[in-house]
Order: C-alpha cells, then sequence, then structure tokens
C-alpha cells in the first residue's frame, strides 16, 4: 500500500520519523519525504544568458567568439574561383607522381622457346 500526504507548510525532512507504525502487529510503514521543487528561473529574467555568460568567462570566450563559429561561411567560398582551387588541392593529394627512376619497363616480345638474354633484367632502362 501507498499512502500520499500533502502537507500546506514547509516540513524539514530531518524532522520525521523514518518509520511510522499503524499497529503493534503490522509492520511499520516508510517515511519518504520530498523537497520542494526550486523554482524554475524565468527565461525572460536571464537565467540562461547569465550562466552562458558565466561559463564563456571562466573559458576565456566571448558572445562574439561563439557568434563567429555559428555564422555561416562568406559567399565567396561558393566562387568557381575557390571550388577549382579546392578541386586542385584533393588531386593534388590523391594523385600518385610516378617515380623518375625505374619508371619504364622494356617491351619484349615473349616467347616460350627464346629465353631472356642474360644481362638484361626484367625492368631495365631505355637505351
Amino acid at each position: 500500500m501507498l499512502v500520499l500526504c500533502e502537507c500546506k507548510q514547509v516540513i524539514d525532512p530531518t524532522c520525521l520519523p523514518p518509520e511510522v507504525s499503524p499497529g503493534e502487529r503490522k509492520e511499520p510503514w516508510t517515511v519518504i519525504a520530498v523537497q520542494a521543487r526550486q523554482s524554475v528561473p524565468d527565461p525572460a529574467s536571464g537565467g540562461f544568458t547569465e550562466r552562458l555568460a558565466k561559463f564563456l568567462m571562466e573559458e576565456g570566450k566571448s558572445l562574439s567568439d561563439v557568434q563567429a563559429l555559428l555564422t555561416p561561411r562568406s559567399t565567396t567560398d561558393s566562387s568557381p574561383e575557390s571550388i577549382i582551387r579546392a578541386v586542385g588541392e584533393i588531386l593534388e593529394k590523391t594523385v600518385k607522381h610516378p617515380r623518375d627512376t625505374n619508371a619504364y619497363r622494356r617491351l619484349r616480345t615473349f616467347s616460350a622457346v627464346v629465353p631472356t638474354p642474360p644481362r638484361r633484367g626484367e625492368y631495365g632502362n631505355l637505351d
């Protein structure tokens, strides 16, 4: 069984007994006291703004720093020149340049009868 009691007055939970006995032969009931909720600050009062300002001050930042993070970048980033530059940078990073040494392989006619000359390796420089 659960019983809910509400008081008009503010009660100190430390003054309440931990258990209440309904009778001598029955098990005691546990008393649970709930603290009154603190009122939530009104958004118009500036509670959030004050906490944000305090946090930013602790971090060494200001509202202008936050604003700079949230504002979209200028429209010059979507200009054709910047797009071409960005694509060029990506291509430079992804395209593999061949090494200067042993970049070419000698083309030979393949024949199962005629072996490769002894002084020529599989990779050779152009003579």
